[in-house]
């Protein structure tokens, strides 16, 4: 298993705190240089796409597909504007696209300039207020992962004028200066539309990745494999379930699962990993709410394409402050923990791997402990000769961590007990 995964996102600004507050995209623009020299090569935007309430909206319960202006994130120039400033920062940009549901309450009827939409462009939903024109659901990769909060798009109809509509104005967002989308409800939208839209003459040489609710393997590899023909990457839900067990139970998990913690070690190119996003972090049992550095130094030494939330990185107001540790950690992921996954320990409180190096990055050896009351000392093999002198890069183990190989290549490294998630350690050649 390999890894030569190359940018990093940061992904979920909060809504603004009161309308006199900078509007997001204003917030945004200021902060390109910060996040560049984080280390962040890429940003994911909320839906930037009118939604039904206006101002108060996320942006997922999507109005009109060409209207920019009166979102709560700011106007179609301060979009355009955020853009600018992450690109001149060397960043690409993603947006959330919004294709599975939308919001014509209280009739379905969708009167806008450009893509005006009646009842016969939505499906039945089973259960709800039907209206006179609605037709059956489109055929999905999982019919049982459940049914929109709003009106049900059908894209598979001979008029194929919600098909045609629909990717046209993904042209349109992608025109204004998108590097890539984020597709929203992967489970439940009709897949050969999907990557039709992927495929299409202006979107065909971007990055997309998908939104596919289930953390079963085998169903993220049967969306990536078989539905979009590897076109598209998928959020590791797998991954995040996972990692979000450990982090909210230090003491009592099994570390030894990190060995297969998600779908990142089974196509770790497909898997775009992440601790908290703006949907779990809002949706009760979902929530990483205890130890989530942890979390985040897990990811960052393990395949996949890390995702940072930005509540999670951010000192602003409500924020979570971990902007020190997930800096450090980014760090590490691009300059260390690339190339070859080996399993050095695996014990019930504790996990050593090691990243055997690829390109410029030489690889590490990480080790974690979830036990909250005391430290352990683990003896691990590496796969550098004796007298090697290897750096600790966290700085949770103090100063003077270093450690020199042995004669059978081990290092001895007692890790920290885990308090509030600062128990990793990452050990690695200088640079």
């Amino acid at each position: 298993m390999w890894d030569a995964a190359t940018q990093a996102k940061v992904v979920g600004w909060p809504l603004p705190a009161t309308p006199t507050d900078l509007w997001a995209y204003q917030r945004i623009a200021a902060g390109a240089a910060e996040y560049k020299a984080a280390g962040f090569d890429a940003a994911l935007f909320m839906p930037s796409t009118l939604g039904a309430g206006g101002i108060y909206s996320d942006g997922y319960d999507l109005k009109d597909n060409y209207t920019l202006d009166g979102t709560a994130w700011g106007s179609q120039a301060q979009l355009v504007a955020a853009l600018s400033a992450l690109h001149a920062q060397g960043m690409s940009v993603y947006g959330d696209v919004v294709l599975h549901q939308m919001d014509g309450y209280p009739n379905q009827q969708y009167k806008t300039a450009k893509f005006p939409k009646t009842p016969p462009c939505f499906a039945q939903v089973p259960g709800l207020l039907g209206y006179p024109g609605n037709v059956a659901p489109d055929s999905v990769p999982d019919p049982s992962g459940g049914w929109p909060d709003g009106d049900l798009c059908a894209y598979d109809q001979p008029d194929r004028y919600m098909w045609n509509g629909a990717i046209a104005a993904a042209q349109y967002l992608a025109s204004l200066g998108f590097n890539g989308f984020r597709i929203d409800e992967a489970k439940d939208m009709h897949a050969p539309f999907v990557l039709d839209l992927m495929n299409s003459d202006t979107l065909k040489d971007l990055f997309f990745f998908a939104e596919y609710f289930d953390g079963n393997p085998y169903a993220l590899a049967g969306y990536v494999n078989y539905w979009t023909a590897r076109r598209c990457s998928v959020l590791d839900f797998m991954f995040k379930f996972n990692v979000g067990t450990i982090c909210n139970n230090n003491s009592q998990v099994w570390m030894g699962q990190l060995s297969q913690i998600g779908y990142n070690m089974i196509d770790s190119m497909k898997a775009v990993t992440f601790v908290e996003n703006a949907d779990s972090d809002t949706s009760p049992g979902e929530q990483t709410i205890w130890n989530k550095q942890l979390g985040y130094d897990i990811m960052f030494s393990f395949p996949g394409e890390p995702m940072t939330y930005y509540r999670d990185w951010s000192t602003d107001p409500n924020c979570y402050g971990l902007k020190a540790g997930i800096n450090n950690g980014l760090w590490r992921w691009k300059n260390l923990a690339q190339g070859g996954f080996v399993t050095r320990n695996a014990e019930y409180q504790t996990f050593a791997h090691e990243r055997l190096g690829y390109g410029s990055a030489p690889g590490c050896v990480c080790l974690f402990n979830n036990d909250q009351w005391s430290e352990h000392s683990v003896t691990v093999q590496t796969r550098y000769p004796r007298g090697t002198r290897l750096h600790e890069f966290t700085g949770n183990s103090g100063y003077n961590a270093d450690k020199w190989t042995d004669w059978w290549g081990c290092i001895t490294v007692t890790i920290p007990r885990n308090v509030n998630g600062c128990n990793s350690l990452v050990y690695g050649v200088y640079l």
